[in-house]
């Protein structure tokens, strides 16, 4: 609104695909992180973060870390460890990781 008011014409892009994600809480005595990482290039500035929360939805730990120059896989991989990390600090034994890199979380064939 406020750049119509001063006549600024912007293009806003259309969204590519909308998508519906539902968060689903960890079961009693566990703990789901949630993980993520984003780099601006391959290597770029990068970044990775994380959030807990227990079987009601309440967020009981988080964390967000500069990792430098490097690229999207690194930083994925390491909020999976820095999270993992957090967790064993805190004493959380039952621990659901969820990440949205495939390839981070891939089981093998």
């Amino acid at each position: 609104m406020i750049l119509k008011a001063f006549k600024v014409d912007c293009h806003l892009p259309k969204a590519p695909r909308i998508i519906e994600v539902l968060w689903h809480s960890p079961v009693f005595n566990w703990i789901k992180c949630n993980t993520d990482g984003t780099a601006l290039g391959a290597p770029s500035l990068s970044a990775c973060a994380a959030i807990s929360r227990n079987n009601l939805g309440q967020c009981i730990g988080c964390f967000a870390d500069n990792t430098g120059n490097s690229n999207a896989f690194f930083v994925e991989i390491m909020g999976i460890i820095l999270a993992i990390e957090h967790a064993s600090e805190k004493g959380w034994n039952n621990l659901r990781i969820e990440s949205d890199s495939v390839l981070a979380t891939s089981h093998g064939s």
